[in-house]
């Protein structure tokens, strides 16, 4: 059975749903092909399906139907990221990570996953949250625009609880010291890194968001949220454990501070810095000044020529690819290549033929000669045979079909 494709079905049933509320403009293609449904003529043959699969729709079914097939690819997405990284923490060696270490952990996942969640619905409200009517009264106003219409926080926290078997830690001080050396660990994996931006790419696609980002966009932006989770991981700790303790850390340094102080001189005390702005350099700083220059200074002073370079030829390669860029198909060389081409398969054509009629011939005389074998047999069938020659004829038939009755001996 071939797999469905969930993204597809979602995006053909949010065109049908706009196109019933009449609210098209709202509406954002994520495949090429919806894309082509969308722009389709009212007398093309595209249009016509989806009239005719419209035709006693009403749009709270289809609202309905939308918010079960969301809900199916969001709980489908969380699954597989959830397997992954259960598999990846259960697998952890039981010597040096309890089974509470790991609950811990998981917990500490979960807590991460809702953070990206978030931030992906936050960036869907900043691009769909707006709505035309702020500018026209008239307007229809955009039925997908709160993402909360199909799913709360609570059914992602519950969807993550139940595929990670935990509940979620609302007091991130709980987590040790070692847990969150663990935890950022666990984050820096990379097999789990390439199944988070594998997640992430693919809930880009789901809510159709981050279409303009480029590759190297995302390999920062990857980076970054890289980052912010290892320091997360730190920080989270250190806020909640430590920062009773930074007034007594720095207490023994204000002495020495304050001595500092009073060994400065009277102008470094009275001296204010300024800061000046100073122009940006786009190529960065050049220095001229080489020896190279200064044999060309020679030569103008002599009014030398200076010496020519010999200019290396290009390869074959190089100058073939300068040619195609330049003429296309046109070039020489692309041109013989598609003679040959052209030729090489005018021979194949040729000798398929000629292999077709020599088979046609063969199977032709193995036919012929069926047939005369036919004929044969019933012509030797019709002809009349001497009396004693059909006594024997069918005196060997009755012999052929005689059954074996002796007893058979073993030596």
């Amino acid at each position: 059975m071939p797999k469905e494709n969930l993204l597809f079905q979602l995006d053909n049933k949010e065109f049908q749903y706009h196109k019933l509320n009449y609210s098209l403009r709202y509406f954002n293609p994520r495949f090429h092909t919806t894309k082509l449904i969308k722009n389709a003529n009212k007398h093309s043959k595209n249009s016509q399906k989806n009239n005719k699969k419209l035709k006693g729709v009403s749009l709270d079914e289809l609202f309905d139907e939308l918010t079960a097939l969301k809900k199916e690819i969001l709980n489908k997405k969380l699954y597989r990221l959830c397997l992954k990284f259960n598999s990846k923490i259960d697998n952890m060696p039981n010597d040096k990570n309890s089974a509470e270490d790991k609950i811990i952990l998981k917990q500490l996942v979960l807590n991460r996953f809702m953070k990206s969640l978030k931030k992906k619905f936050k960036k869907y409200t900043a691009e769909y949250g707006q709505d035309l009517t702020e500018m026209d009264e008239n307007a229809i106003p955009n039925p997908f625009k709160n993402y909360e219409d199909w799913i709360t926080d609570k059914d992602m926290i519950k969807e993550l609880e139940s595929n990670l078997n935990v509940k979620k830690l609302d007091d991130v001080s709980k987590a040790s010291k070692e847990i969150n050396k663990v935890i950022s660990k666990l984050y820096q994996d990379k097999s789990l890194k390439l199944v988070m931006s594998e997640f992430e790419d693919g809930m880009d696609v789901f809510l159709n968001i981050n279409r303009g980002v480029k590759k190297v966009e995302r390999k920062e932006l990857q980076t970054k949220n890289d980052q912010e989770v290892y320091d997360d991981g730190h920080n989270e700790y250190n806020e909640s454990k430590y920062a009773a303790n930074d007034d007594e850390d720095y207490a023994e340094y204000d002495n020495m501070i304050a001595n500092s102080d009073e060994e400065e001189d009277d102008d470094d005390k009275n001296y204010t810095p300024t800061r000046s702005t100073l122009p940006e350099l786009e190529h960065g700083f050049i220095d001229t000044y080489d020896a190279e220059s200064e044999e060309e200074l020679d030569r103008e002073m002599k009014q030398e020529k200076p010496e020519k370079k010999k200019k290396n030829r290009r390869g074959q390669r190089e100058r073939r690819l300068i040619w195609e860029k330049k003429y296309g198909r046109t070039a020489n060389h692309v041109q013989k290549k598609i003679q040959e081409e052209t030729a090489n398969k005018l021979e194949r054509q040729k000798a398929y033929e000629e292999r077709v009629v020599k088979r046609f011939e063969r199977e032709q005389e193995y036919r012929d000669k069926q047939h005369a074998k036919i004929q044969k047999a019933k012509e030797y069938a019709s002809k009349e045979f001497h009396p004693s020659w059909e006594a024997k004829r069918i005196q060997e038939e009755k012999t052929k079909n005689v059954k074996f009755q002796g007893k058979k001996v073993t030596f």
